[in-house]
C-alpha cells in the first residue's frame, strides 16, 4: 500500500515537472519567435529604414545611445501604429505577469476570462503594428529578386503569427491533459484568441436532434416548411453575396493602365474609364505568367481555381451538409481560398506603386495594402462563424459531431481533438 502510494506521487511529481518544463518552453519559444522581427530605425546610417531584431540588438550593444534616437523616431515616423504596438506589448506583458502569479491552477480570471491565450494575442498584435509600420521604411535584407523587402516582412509576421497560434494549440493540450474536464468547461466558454470567435457557444443548447424530420401538418405544416426553407437559403444567399462584395477594395496589380507598374483597388480597376477588356487580357499576361512575381501569381491562379471548384461544388450539393470533397478538410475552403488569393494579390501589389489617392497626405503607404487584406480576412472569419451559426440551426448535432471533427479553416487547428478520446489523469 505504501509502495502504491510512492509510486502514485512519484507520477505526479513527474507530471508536474514535465508541465513546468512545458511551460518553460512555451515561454522561452514565445521570447524567442520574434527574433527574425524587422523593426523600424533611423539612427543606423541616419536613414529611415528598418532591420530584423536581432541585428539591431547587435549595433544597440555597441551603441547604446541610438535607443534614444530611435524612440523619438518610433512614436513619430510609426504613429498611430506605434501607440498599438505599445499597448499590446503593455498588454501581453501584463499577461504574462498574471500567468506567473496564479502558475499553480488553472488560470481563468483577468484576460484569460475573455480569451485563452491573451499573451499571444497580444504579441500577434504587437508585431504586426511593427510590421505595419516596417512597411513604411526602406528595409535591409540579401534576398532574391521574388522576394522583395516588403513581402519578407509580411511573411516573416505570418510566420510569426503560426508559430504563436500552434503554441496556443500545444498549451491546450497540455492544460486538457492537466485540467480534464474543467478545462474543457473553460475551452467551451472562452474563445482561443478572439472573444468574437467564440459568439456560437450559446446555440448549442438549443440543438435539436432531428431538425430536419417530416410531419405531416398540412397546409400549414407546407407553408411553416416553405418559410423554413427561405430562412435556410436566406443566409446562405446573403453570406455567398458578402463573400464576392468584400474584396472591392482589395488592391491589384496591372501594368496596362498608364504603362506603369502600379496597383489599386478592385472598384477603381473596374469603373475606370482606361479600363477595357484588352487591358485586362494585357495585365493578365504581363502579371500571371511572368517569372519575376513567383510565387505569388501561382498562388493567385491556384487558390482562384479552388475557390471556384468549391463554390460549384457547393451550389450541386446545396440541399444536404456538404462533407465530402475539400469540405472533409476543413469546414470553409470557400473562404480559405479567397484569404490566400487575396493574401497573392496583396504580395504582388507591394512591388508595385499603390494608388493611395485621398490618402497621400497621410504617412500610409503599403501598410494601407495589407491592413486591407487584414480586414478582409476578418470578414471572411466573420462570414464562415455566421455559417457555422446557420448550419448547427439548420442540421443540429449533425452538423456538431462534423464540426468536432473537422478543422473550421486549417486541418492543424483541430490537431488536438484526438486528445479527446484518451483518458485524462487529474493532478490535484
Amino acid at each position: 500500500m505504501i509502495s502504491k502510494l510512492k509510486n502514485k506521487e512519484e507520477r505526479s511529481s513527474l507530471q508536474r515537472f514535465k508541465h513546468l518544463i512545458g511551460n518553460l518552453a512555451s515561454s522561452m519559444s514565445a521570447t524567442i519567435i520574434p527574433i527574425f522581427q524587422f523593426i523600424p530605425c533611423a539612427s543606423i546610417w541616419f536613414g529611415i529604414m528598418s532591420i530584423p531584431l536581432f541585428g539591431y540588438l547587435i549595433y544597440f550593444f555597441n551603441h547604446p545611445s541610438m535607443i534614444l534616437y530611435d524612440f523619438k523616431f518610433f512614436f513619430g515616423y510609426g504613429y498611430p501604429w506605434s501607440i498599438f504596438a505599445l499597448f499590446a506589448g503593455i498588454f501581453a506583458l501584463s499577461c504574462f505577469i498574471y500567468q506567473l502569479v496564479h502558475r499553480n491552477k488553472l488560470v481563468k480570471g483577468g484576460p484569460y476570462k475573455i480569451v485563452r491565450h491573451p499573451q499571444y494575442l497580444g504579441l500577434i498584435i504587437m508585431t504586426f503594428c511593427l510590421t505595419m509600420i516596417c512597411l513604411r521604411t526602406d528595409p535591409v535584407y540579401l534576398f532574391s529578386n521574388y522576394l522583395n523587402g516588403h513581402n519578407y516582412i509580411v511573411i516573416i509576421w505570418i510566420i510569426e503569427t503560426f508559430a504563436y497560434v500552434i503554441l496556443a494549440k500545444i498549451e491546450d493540450i497540455s492544460l486538457s491533459k492537466r485540467y480534464g474536464t474543467i478545462f474543457e468547461n473553460y475551452k467551451n466558454s472562452v474563445g482561443f484568441l478572439f472573444p468574437s470567435l467564440n459568439f456560437d457557444h450559446t446555440h448549442k443548447s438549443k440543438i435539436k436532434k432531428n431538425p430536419n424530420t417530416n410531419v405531416n401538418l398540412g397546409e400549414t405544416g407546407k407553408k411553416s416548411s416553405i418559410i423554413q426553407k427561405f430562412k435556410n437559403t436566406l443566409p446562405q444567399f446573403s453570406t455567398s453575396i458578402s463573400s464576392i462584395t468584400i474584396p472591392i477594395f482589395q488592391y491589384i496589380p496591372t501594368a496596362s493602365i498608364w504603362l506603369g507598374f502600379m496597383s489599386m483597388p478592385l472598384i477603381l480597376y473596374f469603373l475606370s474609364d482606361f479600363f477595357c477588356f484588352r487591358v485586362f487580357i494585357s495585365d493578365f499576361a504581363i502579371i500571371y505568367f511572368r517569372f519575376r512575381y513567383l510565387p505569388w501569381n501561382l498562388l493567385v491562379i491556384l487558390s482562384g481555381n479552388f475557390t471556384l471548384y468549391t463554390f460549384i461544388y457547393q451550389l450541386i450539393h446545396r440541399k444536404d451538409l456538404i462533407k465530402e470533397g475539400p469540405y472533409k478538410i476543413v469546414r470553409h475552403p470557400q473562404y480559405l481560398g479567397l484569404i490566400i488569393m487575396t493574401f497573392g494579390l496583396t504580395m504582388i501589389s507591394l512591388k508595385a506603386y499603390p494608388i493611395l489617392f485621398f490618402l497621400e497626405e497621410t504617412l500610409l503607404s503599403y501598410d494601407f495594402l495589407v491592413l486591407i487584406w487584414i480586414i478582409e480576412t476578418f470578414a471572411y472569419v466573420i462570414l464562415a462563424k455566421i455559417e457555422d451559426i446557420s448550419l448547427s440551426k439548420r442540421y443540429g448535432e449533425d452538423f456538431e459531431n462534423y464540426k468536432n471533427s473537422v478543422g473550421f479553416m486549417f486541418p492543424l487547428l483541430k490537431l488536438n481533438r484526438e486528445d479527446k478520446n484518451k483518458s485524462i489523469e487529474l493532478i490535484p
